[in-house]
């Protein structure tokens, strides 16, 4: 069963996920960003059962329609890199909201992992 999140819950979600482009890991590279956000909004909107590798790639990278995430490997290059980056952002700033990405996986926020309590979202 998915756990819902309230809606001071989900302002506290989107309060970590704009601290976060102020941290030196995601400025340096806004496509981090850009992908980070992309994820955790529409998780956030109920659709992160929904995400692909060719969404993230047509909406966020800017790739054309004929974007094929088999053959160009641009969206697991920097799913890679996000998630590096938000490990060595959390070892320094510790928080209890965590944004997680599992290796190969996309889809965020596990909802078997969801704490409602403390609002840790996992990105899958």
């Amino acid at each position: 069963m998915k756990q819902t999140l309230s809606e001071a819950q989900k302002e506290d979600v989107l309060e970590h996920l704009a601290a976060l482009q102020n941290a030196n890991r995601f400025e340096e590279n806004s496509r981090k960003y850009k992908i980070l956000e992309y994820l955790v909004k529409a998780e956030l909107e109920g659709n992160g059962d929904r995400l692909k590798a060719y969404a993230i790639g047509v909406d966020v990278l800017n790739r054309g329609s004929s974007f094929d995430p088999s053959t160009d490997s641009i969206v697991r290059v920097e799913i890679a890199r996000l998630r590096t980056a938000l490990e060595l952002h959390y070892l320094s700033n510790p928080s209890k909201i965590r944004f997680e990405i599992p290796k190969g996986m996309t889809q965020p926020l596990d909802p078997g992992r969801l704490d409602v309590e403390s609002v840790p979202v996992s990105f899958l």
